[in-house]
């Protein structure tokens, strides 16, 4: 018998706030400082396509949302990668390369570069268009 995934529901999502200095002060002072720069330019990508996000900081993690949505992206960097997950990733034509079950994909970064994949901007611009976690 196949067991059945545990729901995000069964957490209690973050508190969203509109002030983007609580992302700007977690890069600062909790992200590893050879991960900074990747989750700043990921940071900005994300601020640009996405008009009137909202922020959160839980887990030791970060949150982006909008009104609309909820919750869409989750950005948790570590040591040596930086893991952007899309929480209804599942759901998008083109799929981010890991993760299985039935909601979130995700995709991990190493370097600088490779932010300016083209298909991040794709799968941004997806997640804005589609319902997350509430």
């Amino acid at each position: 018998m196949k067991k059945q995934p545990k729901p995000l529901s069964t957490k209690v999502p973050p508190i969203p706030s509109n002030d983007h200095s609580i992302i700007q002060d977690w890069i600062k002072n909790s992200t590893m400082p050879a991960m900074q720069p990747i989750v700043k330019k990921f940071d900005t990508l994300v601020n640009k396509l996405i008009p009137n996000l909202y922020y959160s900081i839980k887990w030791a993690k970060a949150y982006y949302g909008t009104k609309e949505n909820g919750w869409i992206i989750e950005l948790a960097p570590n040591m040596v990668t930086v893991n952007i997950v899309f929480l209804k990733g599942a759901n998008f034509q083109n799929q981010p390369p890991l993760g299985t079950g039935e909601d979130s994909r995700y995709l991990k970064l190493s370097t600088l570069a490779e932010v300016d994949n083209p298909q991040i901007q794709t799968w941004l611009k997806e997640a804005v268009n589609t319902a997350g976690w509430k």
